[in-house]
């Protein structure tokens, strides 16, 4: 959600974390082990996690983590050793011997978006200055050449970034394309077929999901059926786009749509999600992993029934901010470490 509201949820969940819970949701047995600063982690605030090829991309408040030897131990990518745009990682992506990091600007460091060829070695960052609407970027996608950039209008019109040509120039959509807003928080694309996930902008207008058929230059939008229009991830499947919710009143929860943005059906803590304040997401066939305010809560079912997870089972904090799932082991970025199942859930 865009970064006025996501920063406060921040501060406010990690002091009082266990406002809205559901206190019928079932807790299972089982462990995970939670990585932290201990073991190389920027920072114990995990925002998100990438796995691909058995190697691990955490997105932390304090630098880019990786690890290549399936959690034993991390090296955290920061400005001053490998210039990062910021320390502060929104998200992370790997591909074709390149690793993507969306930061946000702190401390003084501009953000934008931070590209390495060389294991993380050293970055080079896109910012404004290469055609983005905003260096607050919160998510990004690739597909070949294709880059994709989520950023928010914290500190600048926002928009969706865009480059055809693996980084030498990018282009921004906004609201001017159709976008239901420039709040952009979480991207996707195949082919020519783009999902954004946006939140209101500062007005409190706009937000929801956003599809465009065409590459970009057009987007149609849709609002109906979202417990709130203030969309924090999106998960597209062969099938279905499913989206979550968190906004700062605790209604949200996860909603489910076909490709061409139709609603289906909802999913909360009647469902038994821990929370209706839902981060993130992650779908294998019938399997919903979805990070919410109190646990990661996992459905085998279609997300008909949720199971619940929390500190109790190992999670490092009960914040989970983003969920990845390799070869059945599940990562929870967490805002007490990044936690990894023991064994598959």
């Amino acid at each position: 959600m865009k970064k006025s509201i996501l920063s406060f949820i921040l501060l406010f969940t990690s002091l009082a974390s266990l406002s809205i819970t559901n206190d019928m949701a079932q807790t299972k047995s089982g462990l995970f082990t939670t990585i932290t600063t201990k073991q190389g982690l920027g920072s114990n605030l995990v925002k998100n996690v990438y796995v691909t090829n058995g190697d691990i991309y955490a997105a932390t408040y304090g630098g880019l983590s990786i690890s290549t030897n399936q959690g034993e131990s991390f090296d955290n990518k920061t400005v001053d050793e490998n210039g990062l745009a910021s320390n502060v990682v929104f998200a992370a992506y790997a591909a074709d011997g390149k690793i993507y990091a969306a930061t946000v600007p702190s401390q003084g460091n501009t953000g934008g978006l931070s590209i390495s060829d060389d294991n993380g070695e050293h970055f080079t960052n896109y910012t404004t200055a290469n055609g983005f609407g905003s260096n607050d970027a919160s998510d990004v996608y690739v597909q070949g050449q294709h880059i994709y950039v989520a950023t928010q209008d914290y500190d600048g019109p926002g928009g969706l970034a865009i480059s055809t040509d693996g980084g030498k120039h990018f282009s921004n959509r906004t609201t001017i394309n159709g976008l239901s807003s420039d709040n952009v928080i979480s991207v996707y694309a195949e082919g020519e077929t783009i999902y954004a996930a946006t939140a209101p902008d500062y007005d409190g207008m706009g937000g929801g999901l956003s599809i465009s058929t065409d590459g970009g230059y057009n987007f149609k939008n849709f609002t109906t059926g979202f417990k709130s229009n203030d969309i924090s991830d999106l998960f597209v499947t062969a099938h279905y786009i499913y989206t979550t919710t968190a906004y700062y009143d605790g209604s949200g929860g996860v909603s489910v749509f076909t490709k061409d943005g139709q609603h289906l059906r909802n999913y909360t803590m009647e469902n038994g999600l821990g929370s209706d304040q839902a981060w993130s997401i992650y779908v294998n066939g019938n399997e919903l992993y979805v990070g919410t305010n109190h646990g990661l809560s996992i459905s085998t079912d279609g997300g008909e029934h949720f199971s619940n997870y929390t500190t109790e089972n190992g999670l490092g904090g009960n914040q989970v901010y983003g969920v990845y799932v390799y070869h059945h082991i599940v990562y929870a970025a967490t805002n007490h470490g990044l936690s990894i199942s023991d064994e598959p859930l």
